[in-house]
């Protein structure tokens, strides 16, 4: 079988230019500028979608929290004052510290909690869950006991998965 070229052979192996149809057609000004404004356009869509999605996710979490039990306060003052002796300075004090240490721990669980470490996310939700309960603390103990629990129930979900 014998096959032969008919027109010119490329002078170079990439080189088309001879064939008329095969040219790049260079999209105008007005269409690339028309592309890159649909492009910015659904760009901004998605980040919309990912904020509302996330602002979605962060209302049914607080949703959960107060559905779950609607008597549990923020502060049990019962317990703070019982902790306190009903000594205003001290409990200043002692309120000032927890803010200070629980801020610190609020982002060290959150820290390990990005880096998967189960060891330390499970000893600051633990830390948190303490400090708040002996504070009175109601809602953050309870956020907390949340965190430190589902944090077992993967490692324990994930021996399970291991052992099939």
């Amino acid at each position: 079988m014998n096959l032969a070229f008919r027109g010119s052979i490329p002078k170079h192996k990439n080189s088309f230019e001879h064939v008329p149809n095969m040219e790049a057609k260079q999209p105008s000004a007005k269409e690339q500028s028309d592309t890159e404004r649909k492009r910015d356009r659904e760009s901004e869509t998605d980040l919309d979608v990912e904020k509302e999605s996330k602002k979605a996710q962060t209302d049914n979490n607080k949703k959960e929290t107060e559905e779950e039990d609607p008597d549990v306060k923020r502060i049990n003052n019962e317990r703070l004052n019982e902790v306190c002796d009903e000594d205003n300075e001290f409990m200043i004090e002692l309120l000032q510290t927890y803010k200070e240490t629980t801020l610190i721990s609020i982002k060290e669980l959150g820290v390990a909690l990005e880096k998967l470490d189960k060891n330390d996310s499970t000893f600051h939700a633990h830390d948190l869950k303490g400090s708040s309960a002996n504070l009175g603390m109601d809602r953050v103990m309870k956020i907390s006991a949340r965190i430190e629990s589902n944090i077992l129930e993967v490692e324990a979900l994930m021996k399970s998965i291991e052992a099939c």
